[in-house]
């Protein structure tokens, strides 16, 4: 029974931290889908924001180019109109350059066909020809491969003789339909990174536009001047149309991912970025990030200590089992023992007993021949003899009347008649000796048929009540009832003496009311008593019927428990 009370309390301790653990996974899983959300949700802003900057970065540089382009188509029909003649051409510029100042300042260049400086807005006229011949002519290239009418967007590069870096906007001179040269208008990228300082999606996004052929124009946050000698040639091209483009990139300037968002710029040969880094929202969810796995901490933490708490209680309530089993254990071996004791005492009595009848008895019985032959053999012979004889006649009367009490006490031999008789002989032996006034109340059909082992039990419990009336009630009147019917069999002892008190029943050395419990408990019987100022109670019940519940037994006991006013 131990080792399956041990197995059972085992599988609940293990129920316990697996539903404890359980309990941690599933809080921490639901952290994590929880700042799983928050960084999708936060992705979805951001791009929100990305699209609204790209939004108002193409508004910006369209305007930006309309006014350069327009600048440069200007500059290209006023040199058609007076047939390429520069010597005016600075009033000119001056002139519409002033209207453009909101927005930009440029130097104008204007080359001939052979890529020779005809006109620098920056250089007089005297150093002119001291320039010669540009020395990067790509937008000739790209007039070659892109014949008729269209704008030139360049990398940024170094000026010759400013020496800042700037990049080049050119649109094509054609004299009788032939190509003649070129105007070239030099900007410097910061017309276009200056718009978005205030703009940020983070400390590590970023906003640039490159030529269609991937060579940097501007970007922010700055990168030092020798980067943008180098191609991007990991970004991919946007579809053509008014959509954008979105995929992973790797920068080539610090090496960061980021999730691009790229645009084509309406009818300018450009293309627009928006980058966003993973790590920005990383950064900014750090907070989250951090509570949340606080929370997961101190829940774990909860747990263990409310899954230690539980573990203890049933640890507890484990050795508490085990404990109670072996005081279960323990209190029926006593049990047993008090029984076996109690039969060995009750042989020893009636073995006692039949030696006291078998030696005593008949040594006496023939003592008493011998007494009663001297006493009529010395009848008038002899009178001071006969008087003697008589005399010991008399003790030896008394001797086997003595023998016979004391042989009844070691074992009545009325319980041959039944336990009533007994009971009735011990009530008068009980009024002759004590004085107390005792009255037996029986059914009018009440049959004691019980068994020898039974009676004789239920008799040393009538006889052990007696004695305690004797020894600590102080009673002038005992009732004793006796009831059986088909519930059982009950036996109430009653006095009017002065009570039991409850600190009384708890003494050590009560072994008078230990026994009856004992011998009533051998029995298989219920034991009860009341006790007040009136009195004391004591019942047993014997119940007939194997389903005889408590409920039936108490109820019984205390309609047979007589009012101490009836005595």
């Amino acid at each position: 029974m131990q080792n399956r009370s041990t197995q059972q309390w085992d599988k609940r301790s293990l129920t316990v931290l697996a539903l404890s653990v359980l309990l941690v996974l599933i809080f921490s899983l639901g952290c994590l889908l929880i700042y799983h959300k928050l960084r999708d949700e936060r992705q979805v802003e951001d791009r929100a924001e990305a699209q609204r900057m790209l939004l108002a970065f193409e508004a910006h540089s369209t305007r930006l180019f309309d006014y350069a382009d327009g600048q440069l188509r200007a500059i290209r029909v006023y040199l058609q109109e007076h047939d390429n003649n520069t010597e005016k051409l600075d009033s000119f510029v001056h002139k519409i350059k002033a209207s453009h100042t909101e927005i930009f300042t440029g130097i104008v260049t204007v080359l001939d066909r052979d890529g020779l400086f005809v006109y620098h807005s920056e250089t007089s006229r005297d150093k002119l020809k001291t320039l010669g011949k540009m020395p990067d002519l790509d937008h000739y290239q790209y007039f070659i491969t892109h014949p008729g009418d269209s704008l030139f967007v360049g990398a940024t590069r170094r000026g010759r003789v400013t020496g800042k870096m700037q990049y080049r906007l050119a649109r094509p001179i054609f004299k009788n339909g032939i190509f003649d040269g070129a105007v070239v208008l030099s900007l410097l990228p910061e017309y276009i990174t200056d718009f978005y300082r205030s703009t940020s999606l983070g400390p590590h996004s970023f906003t640039s536009m490159i030529t269609q052929e991937q060579w940097l124009i501007a970007r922010q946050p700055e990168v030092s001047p020798k980067m943008y000698g180098n191609r991007i040639a990991k970004l991919l091209r946007p579809e053509r149309g008014h959509g954008s483009s979105v995929f992973g990139f790797i920068s080539p300037f610090d090496q960061i991912q980021r999730d691009v968002f790229a645009k084509n710029l309406a009818d300018y040969p450009v293309i627009l970025t928006v980058g966003i880094a993973e790590q920005d929202r990383y950064n900014t969810l750090a907070g989250v990030r951090r509570n949340l796995i606080l929370l997961a901490v101190v829940f774990s933490l909860f747990s263990m200590f409310v899954c230690f708490l539980i573990l203890r209680l049933l640890n507890q309530h484990r050795q508490l089992a085990i404990s109670e089993t072996v005081s279960r254990q323990s209190l029926s071996e006593l049990h047993r023992l008090s029984d076996h004791i109690q039969t060995i005492r009750e042989d020893e009595r009636k073995r006692i007993a039949q030696d006291i009848h078998d030696d005593l008895g008949q040594n006496l019985l023939v003592l008493k021949m011998d007494a009663t032959a001297l006493y009529s053999g010395t009848e008038g012979t002899n009178p001071n003899l006969n008087q003697r004889a008589s005399l010991m006649l008399n003790n030896i009367n008394a001797t086997i009347q003595s023998v016979k009490l004391i042989m009844n006490n070691l074992r009545p031999a009325t319980l041959e008649l039944g336990l009533l008789a007994a009971v009735e002989w011990q009530l008068k032996q009980f009024t002759r000796s004590s004085g107390i006034d005792c009255k037996l109340m029986t059914s009018e059909e009440t049959e004691l048929d019980f068994d020898k082992n039974k009676s004789l039990a239920l008799f040393r419990i009538f006889q052990e009540a007696l004695n305690n009336v004797i020894r600590h009630a102080q009673a002038t009147k005992v009732k004793v009832k006796l009831h059986r019917d088909e519930h059982g069999f009950s036996m109430t002892i009653k006095d009017n003496g002065k009570g039991i008190e409850s600190n009384d029943r708890e003494k050590p050395n009560s072994f008078g009311l230990i026994g009856i419990k004992e011998r009533a408990h051998a029995l298989g019987a219920e034991f009860a008593i009341e006790s007040t100022g009136n009195g004391t109670a004591l019942s047993i019940f014997i119940a007939m019927k194997k389903n005889s519940t408590l409920e039936i037994i108490r109820p019984t006991i205390r309609s047979l428990t007589p009012d101490a006013t009836t005595l």
